[in-house]
């Protein structure tokens, strides 16, 4: 039969000024994007996508707002021996199965805008990654973490796909490592640059996607079972690893709204 579907793999080929064909893999159906008829979130799609022509132990996905210079480059090979260090008797698993790094916001000098989302995103990304990576707690949240490709491709790719429960899927990644007891650290010896949004229309879509996300994680079935299996003392730091942000900002919120109306009335 003739194939009609594919994912393929290409390169920009300078002598051709094209681009040139390297890998094809034939596809039954193609790619189920977008929203509705049963399609899936177009991050955690193409994700899968592209981790079937990934080569090597370690996978990192980098989203088109991010890079990096060659000085942190040259480190990378160094920080990838923290899955297996050289003196780890024991060498038939990896010690983790993401590994996490520090953030630059490199546009917090674009107005202020730009300066309250990269204090925002760089709190949140590298001084809370620390604390929960202490604890122990640390998830996968969509940061240009490095993962483990062969443990990734074995349990379903990188996220999970689903465009109304998995809004916000790459935590959902950091579920599945939680589930089975493995860990995903912190490090601070690597930085990578980031850009977020700039203006004010922007960084308001990009905080209701979140937090649309935080409510599809409250009712996820991962959740779930997490909160059933993890006990009081888990439960509490798994509290801030999860969906705390939005909470507390809701509970403050209905707690300054109460304060208020008791003060008027009493």
């Amino acid at each position: 039969g003739v194939m009609e579907q594919a994912s393929v793999k290409c390169k920009w080929d300078k002598a051709i000024r094209g681009l040139r064909v390297l890998e094809v893999l034939p596809r039954r159906f193609q790619l189920r994007l977008g929203q509705g008829d049963y399609k899936t979130q177009g991050k955690a799609c193409n994700q899968l996508n592209g981790l079937r022509f990934a080569t090597g132990h370690y996978v990192q996905a980098l989203d088109c707002n991010m890079g990096t210079f060659i000085g942190e480059g040259f480190k990378v090979p160094y920080v990838l021996r923290m899955f297996m260090p050289l003196d780890k008797e024991d060498r038939t698993a990896p010690k983790c199965r993401y590994l996490g790094f520090r953030e630059y916001i490199y546009t917090g000098r674009e107005g202020t805008v730009g300066q309250c989302h990269a204090a925002a995103e760089w709190t949140f990304g590298t001084i809370n990654q620390r604390f929960l990576s202490g604890m122990g707690t640390r998830m996968h949240y969509g940061h240009p973490d490095f993962l483990d490709g062969f443990w990734a491709r074995n349990r379903g790719g990188m996220s999970k796909s689903s465009p109304v429960v998995n809004l916000s899927e790459d935590i959902f990644a950091g579920y599945n490592v939680r589930m089975r007891e493995e860990g995903s650290p912190h490090i601070d010896f690597l930085e990578f640059e980031k850009g977020r949004e700039a203006t004010f229309n922007a960084a308001s879509n990009f905080f209701s996607k979140i937090s649309g996300g935080s409510i599809s994680v409250i009712r996820s079935r991962d959740n779930h079972l997490l909160c059933e299996r993890i006990g009081i003392l888990h439960s509490l730091s798994f509290y801030f690893a999860s969906v705390s942000f939005y909470v507390s900002n809701l509970l403050v919120d209905i707690s300054i709204y109460l304060y208020v109306i008791l003060f008027i009335n009493f």
